[in-house]
């Protein structure tokens, strides 16, 4: 062991792993650089093939690919061993616990026999190797009386309590965990988490898992991968506050956890875009919310963007679309320019991030429309500033008002108003814009025959109408969406199929979406942030859970516990 604990224990630099295929080459991980200190628990995360089991297999040379760069552990570059000297390594120094215990564990012999025949390599004497197992066993809380069973006669619980235990059979220095929870039920997760918990105390540790809620129990520091390259690299409990680089944020908002009510949303699918190639440039370029020229052209590095973190991204994490400065709005009671003024907003701040869903909460009358129709440009505010991100235009801001049918002309035919923006720009012929409108239609789940898209605004459902809203907001692909209480008009079943609609667009066009309502249901459901406003002011904001569980402003709590009593009625 190093020491001074504080020097790297292990270093990992500039490490690319490339396989063969019948064609072509495969670059698994790409220049990925890491340290590790000594007692030190590092959770890997990243979708499957992301490069995160290649780079633990790379660490006891079982890894069957071409490796460049350097592992340093111990002062030693592994990368260098001979083939004895790997021996040495394996389970004494560095040992891996397979994901899949039924493909490691021989069916043929019994759990105890496979126990010890590592320690039996070793140098132990049989009598001590069968003690230290079952010692082993017995902390790995497997009943000693299924010691001697074989593993076929074990549940899956029992099995990876097994893995867990053959892992630590030569009290190795370094142990790599390699998806020690998946598979298995939530009671025998949650005493494996406690297991885990108990024996990695004092011991250098590498978890690979799809599980982010394991890795905020155990991790020390989280690192996320993307198609092998690692895209953050943070301390956990900062990680798990908030995430910097859009994919990190993305891969946390599809994950799946009893501790939050919010919907799952998924990563938006590549965008196939023929004028960009991401050959040399960010390797989340096509999938990215607010991916920039620069991004499909150059790979960018990891860099200490913050004090706290490490990201690759050239535009440092992820960005604000619109950010409020001290908004002020004031009407005149009568209309006139001398009727008594009414303070609508008072120095209201608030900030919509790339490909967030950010809900704005509060009573009738406490300026959510007002505060709406300010950051969509459709009314001046009196005082204040509003910055826009660079890839942002004013006519990338959209609006999506509260009565569909007040806000679609009745003289319309359906084809005319889903047309109408494009008309306004007038960029394109008048065959592309009908082309584009009915691709739209199709989007937002209306017909796009002859028949349909030549009836009457006046003639549509509720529900079609609010579709229809929603496409003319969406057909000039905006960055920035305001949805004003777009479902508030609709029956249950329609206001289910129209936010789903609604959100998984959002997901499809990278949309930052500023969602009013004065329903908490619905903004725990979908948000991820959220404001809360009384009487033109912002009285508490924060992350939806945080803000709905433990409200701090009295008035917010008086919200919650009326939305939430068991005794109210919801509409």
């Amino acid at each position: 062991m190093p020491n001074n604990a504080s020097q790297p224990y292990l270093k990992i630099s500039k490490l690319n792993i490339t396989y063969k295929s019948e064609n072509h080459l495969v670059r698994a991980v790409k220049d990925l650089s890491l340290e590790l200190k000594s007692g030190e628990i590092l959770g890997l995360a990243g979708e499957s093939g992301s490069g995160k089991t290649s780079i633990c297999k790379s660490l006891l040379g079982v890894c069957p690919a071409h490796l460049s760069g350097k592992i340093v552990y111990n002062g030693k570059n592994l990368l260098e061993n001979k083939k004895h000297e790997w021996k040495k390594i394996r389970w004494n120094k560095i040992s891996y616990c397979f994901p899949n215990s039924r493909e490691i564990l021989n069916p043929s012999y019994s759990v105890l026999e496979q126990m010890i025949e590592p320690m039996l390599e070793s140098g132990f004497r049989r009598k001590r190797a069968i003690e230290h197992a079952r010692d082993l066993l017995f902390k790995c809380k497997l009943p000693i009386e299924k010691h001697d069973s074989y593993p076929v006669h074990l549940s899956g619980g029992e099995l990876q309590r097994v893995m867990i235990a053959l892992t630590l059979v030569n009290d190795p220095e370094m142990v790599i965990f390699d998806e020690p929870t998946s598979g298995i039920d939530i009671r025998n997760r949650n005493e494996i988490v406690e297991l885990l918990k108990e024996i990695l105390k004092n011991k250098t540790c590498i978890i690979v898992t799809h599980d982010l809620l394991l890795l905020r129990k155990l991790a020390d520091k989280i690192g996320i991968l993307y198609k092998g390259v690692l895209v953050e690299l943070a301390p956990a409990h900062l990680f798990f506050r908030n995430q910097h680089h859009p994919y990190s944020r993305a891969l946390y908002n599809s994950f799946t956890s009893l501790e939050t009510s919010r919907e799952m949303s998924r990563i938006r699918d590549r965008r196939n875009n023929l004028s960009h190639s991401t050959v040399n440039g960010c390797v989340f370029a096509d999938r990215c919310t607010q991916a920039i020229e620069k991004c499909f052209k150059d790979m960018p590095r990891l860099l200490s963007y913050y004090s706290d973190r490490q990201i690759a991204c050239h535009r440092k994490g992820v960005v604000s679309l619109i950010r409020t400065t001290n908004l002020s709005k004031i009407y005149r009671k009568s209309g006139s320019l001398w009727g008594p003024k009414i303070q609508v907003l008072k120095d209201v701040n608030v900030n919509v991030e790339a490909g967030e869903v950010v809900a704005l909460v509060g009573e009738s009358g406490a300026g959510k429309t007002t505060l709406g129709q300010i950051i969509c440009g459709l009314i001046d505010p009196e005082d204040g500033e509003m910055n826009i991100d660079e890839t942002v235009h004013r006519n990338d801001v959209q609006y999506i008002f509260q009565d569909p049918e007040e806000s679609l002309s009745p003289r319309y035919t359906v084809l005319e108003a889903i047309r109408e923006p494009l008309d306004i720009k007038n960029k394109f012929d008048l065959n592309t814009k009908n082309e584009m409108a009915r691709k739209m239609l199709a989007n937002v789940g209306l017909y796009t025959n002859a028949a349909f898209c030549d009836r009457f605004c006046s003639q549509l459902s509720s529900g079609e109408a609010q579709r229809l809203c929603i496409g003319r907001a969406l057909i000039t692909s905006p960055r920035v969406l305001v949805a004003d209480e777009p479902v508030s008009r609709l029956d249950p079943s329609e206001q289910v199929r129209v936010l789903k609609l609604l959100l998984e667009l959002q997901t499809d066009f990278g949309i930052g979406l500023f969602f009013i309502t004065h329903n908490l249901y619905l903004a725990r459901k979908i948000s991820r942030r959220i404001y809360v406003i009384h009487q033109g002011r912002i009285i508490e904001e924060g992350f939806t859970e945080t803000v709905l569980d433990q409200p701090r402003h009295p008035l917010t709590r008086n919200m919650v516990n009326l939305a939430f009593s068991k005794k109210a009625e919801v509409y």
